[in-house]
């Protein structure tokens, strides 16, 4: 017994020697990783722990005092072998825990781990014992410990503004370093003297120093230096560029750009702050770790003032204005900390004070709090012209740094610049030095400027005192009327960016130098005089002024260097060619058709910018004169004339090639954009394209889309000699019908592979097979970010073979559209040069079968994932033969023979090939797949936040309930038209209990989903459902407790609903569950009568509901129960409308035997109309109180008793409301006369009760001859808006010191046509159904304050204006005319004179059958600001204007959902409209339409940014169409009129085809129009015909390759029924021809 005894113990020894030197060994490592900065892992720490606990045990044990007691003696007593027995039994039990804790103490992996990826690594240190957590300073401190971490940092600097929170920051670096152990030693110096510096190093390092030089001290602390290991120096503040040598830290100022990293030393780092970017790298610190640390954002303003001054603003009154205070501190952290700390315990009337203060920035008081830091930072710029261009950006306000060129340049900013080129390049130098200096904002664009609102408020204060600048900006009315000339005399700069209604006559300024006037309303003339006392103006901005004369004064500024007219009417501008010195002249946006010929005078011009303004003529010789210019913008559809060189019988294209010869002038010529109609530019201008440095040059008339004003953009459609020079430095490529070229490649177009392209973009080419061969290794497309294909008929692939590193590399976005015969869009060589792709949008590519191409390569990688790492959004549309994400085909049919290859699931995206980390958007749309994930687990898409289904006809279900947590970021599911699902969320056996919405759910045309809420739901907070034929109940009773965070809940259009809540009663010990339901919008559910099954009084409360709209629900009987009125104290909005069956707006009950009372405080509106069984709100006795109603509307409630008043009879039926309690707080109300008569008959002083009214809207049933409620209106001194139906309408009917802004006249029988005072005043009128109307505007009215017209259904009408009133309807923005079935002009002509609408801007033009044109005026038509024309359902409209039209910011015309891009001028597109809408009412069979060549440039289908359908016919080019379900095609003129009205176009007359392939460019198209026609009739017998004949030649020439291959390969591939005609041709028993066309396709 002792033997083992002693045995037991002694082995107890050994191995706690052993687990004891394994601790050491464990904390040895534990203390190395906590010194790197590492968490330690948690089976580490509790392996140390446990380890403790056993050690313990251990000394326990070797202390028990019984071992005195259990030795071995030659007599073993009974008590004592018992002592031993039990010692023994423990030394053995803990001894198996120590060998337990050695074994598991061997950590193969590192006992700690990075910690950047957890959230909490970093909680910031505040001024008080709370913790304030800004999410960017979390973010950028863990950014600067990653930093220092990093193996290859030794210097890491951080700039930004004074006041923005460096020292702060570093201070905290400096703690967590300490904490975090990263480093022996951390030195934080927060100040920029050397000496200082120096002090504070050597404390650091116990270092000593007497009185000793600069230098000495520099030695003796490199010295020190060298002996310590890892070290952290923090240098706070530097001061311009310092010294690091001298210093005495050894780092090289050179190191860095010299690339000598030999010399940096390892032992120590260096960490520098600054307000200038520039001073740290020029002291070493290298671009990747130099952070900017930008100022707070308004969310996290706020967040840090509230936090500082808690406790105060639980004071309602002061809570509002702590916001205020807080963004008025341009997100500074030192100014927000310092202006709440003067804040604290401060009552309201020093809070009113201190925002006082800070609307008027200014250096004192609590301003200075931010004012000071700003000015410091702008006196230190290190030159006068960024101290300049700072306040020019401040004072202007432009976004683009090109907008600023002109003005720098024409005011001499920049000092020895003589040429734009070298301007622009100073001027970009300068933006890039303000944003290293934080006085801008980096926008992540090089040309957007964004400056804070502070440091503009700051720079803006500045100007005004040291400079004498006048700056008013937007929402300043009256700018100038209550400025005297003594105002600006000593000004040097003026901005007026507001509403300007008047200009002084002269405007004496003997110092001004820029003057810039933006009016922000009407087009304004100036005086004739206003320049005269402003003799040194240098720049001159005008914006929406009325120019068709200039002023004399303008023309005697011999000093103006730079002239910019935006938005303006040009007309007559005689005298400029006397500004001698102008350099820069910009017209754009202006109104201008002739480009007037005195510019040719102007000999000193280096830009002139016609872009944008209509421009049609340049005369002659004006562009030879300006031998000086360096850019030409004329981006317009212009007409060129002949120079005196063509004679009279050249060809439009030829008389173009005159004046572009005059460019040969131009040597100096650096920037061109141009639109030329012809690709046979001169070949002798050669040369001018080499000297190009920037250039946008369309070689077709087809307008552009410029994807930014920086690129170098070149859109073709052939190419030649000097194109191909252009292409090789273009930055965006647009190739459009470029067939011609016959290219099988892309790359055919530039040998080196478009190194500088960053756009390409190709529509509607037949000829291309692939965007790149590959195969010769070479590298394609090395900075592309953009690559859009549309309607390629032939392109098979994008890349053929391997793709070369380094290609594609910058490629962002993929867009390809009806491209039929592609299959496959990527491989997998070329995905792994996709890593920054974020977008693929494919859509209606019929052939397509995988979006990844798997070939036997990629099947012999042993489970290879193809990752998209960088993708966000992913649109897959009208895909019809795609059925797996990834498409294999080897050429075997067995796909799983492959070693390593997964085999292909039937779902859309198996996990096992595909991933999409980062994917935040899906759109699956028209895909004939039944499953959209494998049954794995879809964990490859975790981070998705949207997703939208559509159209997707063969799905069953969404998820299975087992994946749903797969999808646990996901925010929006929108689902439509997915007529087989039943259930969202199928269910399994095992179910997941994971959320997987949180945001909205919407659910459009459903037609067989029964269920659409699950238990995952709920954290949803929207829910719109339209149109869901099946559906019987929204939210089952197993539901009601899942719906608590819902806010949003729309219902529409569900014929078979009944119940929107179903529920069930709770369990008497249950507690009732609160929802957050705000809103319920309820539309055409005829069978639902209960919106809640029952009370929901003890299940749910809806205390947050605040808006209840319901319409269109014709078996709903009451709206609400009680107990959910009486509890929604935040119901601010209650409509109902077109319920035929609603008796009660609330249900009574029985068990009520008080009547209640209903306080409705916070509703504010209430609108009942069409309520035929309405008689009260509710059906017993109770009172109504609603103290905050606003706005109220009860019209067509025939039962309701409305008012009564306080000392009205007792009433059979309870009235709605007491008018002397709601009337007097009403603004808007509308009501039946007979309510509003008898409101007034039981009130004596009504006109005491509608002072505040500023809405009266009166109504009359059908059969009412009730009188009209004069008293009512007249009495109202505040009515801005009224609304009057079937009343007859004159000028008694208000109160002459009424000025109404807004007037609705609907049905009125008559309307009086005498003098109407209240249309002086009015902003807005509508009339509608009122056929009496035949004259809008009498000769005595006056519109002079309209701004929006909207006349509807006024047959009478016959034209709606006249010439003459062009100058009444001066302000008028908005027009739209719809309905008038008699109208035939909207203007009609009254003298020759020019007419102008010159401030609209919309004009829509609908359902007017009769209507041939807009204006007949023959003379010139001015609509310089309109950008938007909708026409629909004008069958007449041939022309707009019978004179020229000027519309310069009018892009397109919407027809529908179509937009035709505008060609030419306004005339020419409703032209081609009209012909090509019009040609299927017109046409006959067997006559052919012969189109004019005049209306020739016509542009192109595409499709905006917008995503909306355009419709544009090219008719001397192909024509296209876009449907709305079918995959767009290629399709000719014969087509279209098919499938627009089901007519057919039959060409059986040669001579009329010979006529149309005489007048077509193209004579392909000639005959592909022919065969089309006859295809459509099965005309094969027509076809042989037209086979046999020779028409001249023509025959010959058309009947090429392209037009046979494309019929036969649409019939042959896709059978498409268009060409079904031309089957016989290619059968054997077809005409004697067939085998010749069946070769010339290419068939055998």
């Amino acid at each position: 017994m002792c033997f083992f005894y002693k045995c037991n113990l002694k082995k107890l020894s050994k191995d706690l020697e052993d687990l004891e030197a394994a601790r050491q060994r464990v904390n040895h490592s534990i203390e190395e990783a906590k010194s790197n900065g590492e968490e330690i892992e948690n089976d580490v720490l509790n392996w140390m722990k446990e380890v403790n606990q056993v050690i313990n045990k251990v000394n326990m044990l070797h202390n028990d005092p019984n071992h005195s007691k259990a030795g071995c003696y030659r007599w073993d007593f009974p008590n004592l072998i018992y002592q031993r027995q039990q010692l023994s039994r423990r030394a053995t039990k803990i001894s198996l825990d120590v060998t337990q804790k050695l074994q598991s103490g061997k950590f193969d992996c590192r006992v700690g781990y990075n910690p950047r990826h957890q959230e909490d690594i970093v909680s910031f240190s505040s001024p008080s014992p709370k913790e304030v957590l800004l999410a960017s300073r979390r973010s950028f401190l863990n950014n600067i410990l990653e930093a220092l971490k990093d193996p290859s940092s030794h210097i890491i600097g951080v700039y930004g503004l004074s006041g923005v929170g460096k020292t702060y920051l570093l201070e905290e670096v400096d703690r967590f370093a300490q904490q975090l152990k990263l480093f022996n030693l951390v030195v934080l110096a927060k100040t920029s003297n050397i000496e200082n510096i120096q002090e504070v190093i050597a404390e650091g390092l116990g270092l000593k120093f007497d009185m000793q030089s600069i230098d000495a001290r520099a030695i003796r602390l490199k010295k020190k230096m060298k002996g310590k290991e890892n070290i952290l120096i923090i240098l706070d503040d530097i001061c311009g560029t310092l010294d690091l040598q001298k210093v005495g830290i050894p780092f090289s100022m050179t190191d860095s750009h010299t690339g000598n990293h030999n010399k940096k030393p390892t032992n120590f780092k260096l960490m520098m702050s600054s307000k200038s970017k520039e001073n740290l790298l020029k002291m070493g610190a290298p671009e990747n770790f130099t952070f900017r640390l930008e100022p707070l954002d308004d969310t996290e303003s706020i967040d840090l003032f509230q936090f500082m001054v808690e406790d105060v603003v639980r004071d309602h009154r002061i809570k509002s204005l702590a916001p205020q205070l807080a963004l008025k501190c341009a997100g500074l952290p030192l100014a927000i900390t310092t202006v709440a700390r003067a804040l604290v315990n401060k009552d309201i009337n020093y809070w009113e004070n201190a925002v006082r203060q800070l609307e008027d920035v200014g250096p004192e008081e609590i301003g200075a709090l931010v004012y000071i830091p700003l000015e410091l930072s702008y006196n230190s710029l290190e030159c006068d012209e960024a101290r300049t261009l700072l306040l020019l950006i401040a004072v202007l306000g432009f976004q683009k740094v090109e907008s600023y060129l002109e003005v720098v340049m024409g005011l001499g900013v920049l000092k020895k610049i003589e040429t734009v080129r070298d301007g622009r390049h100073r001027l970009h130098v300068l933006v890039g030095y303000l944003k290293t200096s934080c006085l801008l904002r980096e926008s992540g664009k090089c040309e957007i400027i964004e400056m804070h609102n502070m440091v503009r408020e700051v720079a803006l204060n500045i100007a005004s005192k040291d400079k004498h600048v006048f700056v008013k900006r937007p929402f300043s009315n009256d700018s100038m009327r209550n400025c005297t000339n003594d105002s600006f005399r000593n000004c040097s700069q003026i901005i007026l960016n507001c509403d300007i209604t008047l200009l002084p006559q002269r405007l004496d300024c003997p110092n001004l130098e820029l003057l810039v006037l933006s009016n922000s309303k009407f087009l304004l003339e100036i005086p004739d005089n206003f320049f005269e006392g402003m003799v040194k103006l240098k720049v001159l901005h005008l914006t929406k002024f009325n120019l068709c004369q200039l002023p004399s004064s303008l023309c005697c500024l011999s000093d103006l260097r730079s002239l910019s007219l935006f938005l303006c009417v040009l007309e007559n501008m005689e005298g400029i060619g006397a500004l001698t010195n102008l350099q820069f002249l910009n017209f754009f946006g202006s109104s201008l058709i002739s480009l007037p010929s005195q510019i040719g005078e102007l000999i000193h011009l280096k830009t002139l910018d016609c872009n944008q303004t209509g421009l049609q003529e340049i005369p002659p010789n004006i562009l030879s004169c300006l031998t000086e210019l360096e850019e030409l913008k004329c981006r317009n559809f212009i007409i060129w004339e002949s120079n005196g060189t063509a004679s009279e019988m050249e060809s439009p294209d030829l008389r173009q090639l005159s004046n572009l010869a005059e460019l040969r002038q131009l040597s100096k010529l650096t920037t061109l954009e141009l639109m030329v109609g012809t690709d046979d530019f001169p070949l002798d201008l050669q040369w001018m394209f080499k000297k190009l440095e920037r250039f946008k040059i369309h070689f077709c008339y087809h307008l552009m889309e410029f994807y930014s004003e920086t690129l170098n953009t070149l859109h073709i459609c052939c190419t030649n000699a000097h194109i191909e020079e252009l292409m090789k430095r273009a930055e965006a490529l647009f190739l459009n019908h470029s067939s011609s070229m016959a290219l099988e490649n892309v790359n055919q177009l530039n040998s080196d592979g478009f190194p500088l392209l960053e756009v390409l973009r190709i529509r509607f080419d037949s000829s291309l097979k692939r965007i790149v061969d590959t195969h010769l290794g070479q590298i394609f497309f090395p900075n592309l970010e953009k690559l859009e294909i549309f309607g390629l008929s032939m392109l098979e692939e994008i890349c053929r073979g391997p793709v070369a590193p380094n290609s594609f590399r910058k490629l962002t976005t993929i867009e390809v559209i009806n491209c039929f015969k592609l299959k496959h869009l990527l491989s997998p060589s070329l995905i792994k040069e996709l890593s920054q792709l974020v977008k693929i949008h494919v859509s209606g590519c019929g052939s397509l079968e995988g979006i990844v191409f798997l070939n036997d390569n990629y099947a012999s990688v042993d489970n290879e994932i193809i990752e998209f790492v960088s993708l966000k959004t992913l649109e897959l549309d009208h895909l019809h033969k795609l059925d797996n994400f990834c498409y294999y085909n080897s050429g075997s049919s067995e796909i799983t023979e492959y070693q390593g290859l997964e085999p292909l699931s039937s779902a859309l995206f198996n996990s096992s090939q595909v991933a999409f980390p980062n994917l935040h958007s899906l759109t699956l749309s028209k895909l004939d797949v039944e499953n959209f994930w494998d049954d794995n687990q879809h964990i490859t898409m975790f981070n998705l936040k949207t997703l939208i289904v559509r159209d997707c006809e063969n799905i069953k279900y969404l998820f299975l309930s087992t994946m749903v947590g797969s999808f646990k970021n996901l925010r929006q599911l929108e689902i439509k038209n997915c007529r087989s699902m039943e259930e969202i969320i199928a269910k399994e056996k095992a179910n997941s209990d994971v959320t997987a919405l949180e945001e909205s759910v919407m659910l459009t045309d459903m037609k067989n989903l029964k269920t659409i809420w699950h238990f995952q739901f709920d954290k949803v907070e929207s829910l719109v459902v339209k149109n869901c034929e099946s559906l019987v109940v929204v939210f089952p009773s197993s539901t009601q407790k899942t719906i608590c965070n819902l806010e949003w809940l729309q219902i529409t259009d569900c014929p078979l609903l009944k119940e929107i809540f179903k529920l069930t009663p709770s369990d008497q010990s249950s507690i009732e569950d609160s929802t957050h339901l705000k809103n319920v919008f309820l539309k055409t559910l005829p069978n639902v009568k209960k919106i809640w099954s029952m009370d929901p009084k003890g299940v749910l409360n809806f205390h947050d509901l605040e808006g209840l709209h319901i319409y269109q629900c014709g078996s709903l009987e009451h709206v609400l129960p009680l107990s959910v009125v009486t509890s929604c104290s935040k119901l601010n909005s209650l409509c109902i409308s077109d319920c035929k069956e609603i008796v009660a707006v609330i249900e009574n009950e029985d068990s009520v035997f008080i009547p209640p009372q209903f306080e409705l405080n916070a509703l504010k509106t209430l609108s009942f109309k069409a309520l035929p069984q309405l008689k009260g709100f509710y059906g017993g006795n109770h009172t109504l109180a609603c103290p905050s109603l606003r706005v109220m509307t009860v019209l067509g409630c025939a039962k309701l008793t409305v008012f009564k008043t306080q000392e009205s009879l007792m009433l059979l039926q309870e009235p709605l409301f007491v008018v002397e309690e709601v009337i007097p707080h009403l603004e808007r109300l509308d009501i039946m006369i007979k309510d509003a008569n008898l409101m007034i008959s039981q009130t004596e002083n009504i006109g005491s009760l509608v002072t505040n009214m500023k809405h009266i809207g009166l109504y009359r049933s059908e059969n009412e001859e009730e009188e009209f409620p004069r008293e009512l209106l007249q009495s109202a001194c505040s009515l801005e808006s009224c609304s009057f139906e079937k009343i007859f309408l004159d000028d008694r009917l208000l109160n002459e010191e009424i000025r109404l802004k807004s007037l609705k006249l609907s049905h009125l029988p008559k309307i009086y046509e005498g003098p109407h005072l209240l249309l002086e005043f009015i902003g807005h009128l509508a009339v509608e159904y009122c056929p009496s109307l035949t004259n809008l505007i009498p000769s005595c009215a006056s519109f002079n304050s309209l701004i929006s017209l909207e006349i509807t259904n006024c047959n009478g009408l016959i034209s709606l204006i006249t010439s003459s009133m062009g100058e009444i309807l001066g302000k008028l923005e908005v027009m739209k005319v719809k309905g008038c079935n008699s109208l035939e002009a909207i203007i009609t002509a009254e003298e020759n004179l020019d007419f102008g609408l010159l401030n609209l801007e919309v004009l829509v033009l609908e359902s007017l059958p009769k209507l041939n044109k807009f204006s007949s005026c023959k003379s010139r038509i001015y609509l310089p600001l309109l950008v938007e024309v909708e026409v629909n359902e004008c069958p007449l409209l041939e022309i707009f204007s019978e004179g020229m039209p000027s519309t310069p910011n009018l892009l397109d015309i919407k027809r529908g959902e179509l937009y035709y891009p505008l060609a030419g001028n306004l005339n020419d597109s409703i032209r081609s409209i009209f012909i090509s809408e019009g040609m299927r009412r017109k046409i006959n069979p067997g006559k052919i339409i012969t189109i004019p060549t005049t209306l020739k440039p016509l542009l192109l289908l595409h499709i905006q940014k917008q995503r909306k359908l355009v419709f544009c016919p090219l008719f001397d080019q192909w024509m296209v169409f876009v449907f709305n379900r079918v995959p767009f095609t290629l399709i000719s003129f014969s087509t279209v009129l098919r499938n627009l009205e089901n007519n057919q176009m039959v060409l059986q007359d040669k001579a009329a085809l010979q006529e149309l392939a005489g007048d077509s460019r193209e004579p392909t198209l000639a005959v592909e129009i022919a065969l089309r026609s006859m295809a459509d009739n099965d005309g094969a017998v027509e076809l042989e015909e037209l086979f046999s004949a020779n028409v001249n030649g023509v025959m010959a020439a058309a009947m090429g390759r392209p037009v046979l291959r494309l019929m036969s390969d649409m019939w042959m591939s896709h059978g498409d029924p268009h060409i079904r005609g031309f089957q016989p041709l290619f059968s054997g028993g077809g005409p004697r021809r067939a085998p010749r066309l069946m070769g010339m396709c290419g068939y055998t």
